[in-house]
C-alpha cells in the first residue's frame, strides 16, 4: 500500500523487534497506528491504524490493537479530560498505556495512547480517566463542553423524573397486569422528585411529600392524559 508521510512519536524494542506508534494524515483525517522499524519494506512494516473522526460519531477514548508473533501493540486516542489510560483485559491485571501528544498541526482534539505487551488470548479494551477517576470507554461520546454546574443537573434529574412520573401515572390508568410494577417505578421518581420539592431532606419528609407527589401526579393524568414529548421538542410542563 502507498503510505502517507508519518510521524514516529514512540518506538520500543521488545525480543521480537522494534515498534513503533506513528500518525499520519490522510482523506482529511488524522490517523493513528503502529509499524515495524526494523522490517525495512514499507509494504510490510505498517500493522495498522485508526481514524479519528472516521465514524458516524467521536468518542472520549478509542483503541485498536495488532499482533506480531508473541508480542501485542495496542494503539488508540483519547480526547484532552483523559489523563490515564489502561487496557483493560477479560483475564488478568489491566495494561497501562503511554498517553502521547499528537503535533497540532495534524490534531489538536486527541492525544495517541499505545502500549506493547506479551500478546495473549485476552481481549483488550481501552479504558481512559478524568481528573476525577471516573471512567470512560468507547460508548462515551465525546464532549468537549463545559461540565455541567450542580444547577444544571438538578435541571435535568428534575425533568427526568417528572416526565417519568408522569408517564407511569398515565400508564396505571390502562396497565391491569404491571400495576405493582408501575407503582414501584412511580415512587422511586416521585423520591427523587420529593427530595426537589420538599421543605427538609430527612426520610420521614420526603417520604410524606412523595405520597403527595404520586397522589397529584395520578389525579393529573385522570383530568390530562400524558404521552412523553418528542425527542429535542420542549418538555410540556
Amino acid at each position: 500500500m502507498a503510505t502517507p508521510d508519518r510521524i514516529v512519536l514512540r518506538e520500543t524494542v521488545t525480543s521480537d523487534g522494534s515498534f513503533q506508534l506513528i500518525a499520519y494524515r490522510e482523506d482529511d483525517a488524522t490517523w493513528v497506528g503502529a509499524a515495524r522499524a526494523d522490517v525495512g519494506d514499507p509494504e510490510h512494516e505498517f500493522l495498522g491504524a485508526l481514524g479519528l473522526r472516521t465514524g458516524s460519531r467521536e468518542s472520549e477514548v478509542t483503541g485498536s490493537n495488532c499482533r506480531w508473533n508473541d508480542v501485542e501493540c495496542f494503539f488508540g486516542a483519547v480526547t484532552q479530560r483523559i489523563v490515564r489510560a489502561e487496557v483493560a483485559r477479560d483475564s488478568g491485571p489491566p495494561v497501562p498505556t503511554e498517553i502521547v501528544s499528537l503535533p497540532r498541526e495534524i490534531e489538536q482534539d486527541y492525544r495517541a495512547v499505545w502500549a506493547v505487551f506479551p500478546a495473549s488470548e485476552s481481549r483488550g479494551e481501552l479504558i481512559g480517566y478524568d481528573d476525577r477517576d471516573r471512567m470512560y470507554d468507547e460508548t462515551d461520546p465525546r464532549n468537549d463542553g463545559p461540565i455541567p454546574t450542580d444547577a444544571e443537573r438538578m435541571a435535568a434529574v428534575r425533568r427526568y423524573a417528572e416526565d417519568s412520573i408522569r408517564y407511569y401515572a398515565a400508564a396505571l390508568l390502562t396497565e391491569r397486569e404491571y400495576r405493582k410494577l408501575l407503582e414501584q417505578q412511580m415512587e422511586t421518581c416521585a423520591y427523587f422528585l420529593a427530595i426537589l420539592e420538599a421543605d427538609a431532606t430527612d426520610p420521614r419528609t420526603v417520604m410524606a411529600r412523595r405520597r403527595k407527589l404520586v397522589d397529584q401526579y395520578i389525579e393529573g393524568a385522570k383530568a390530562r392524559p400524558w404521552t412523553p414529548p418528542e425527542s429535542g421538542s420542549d418538555h410540556d410542563r
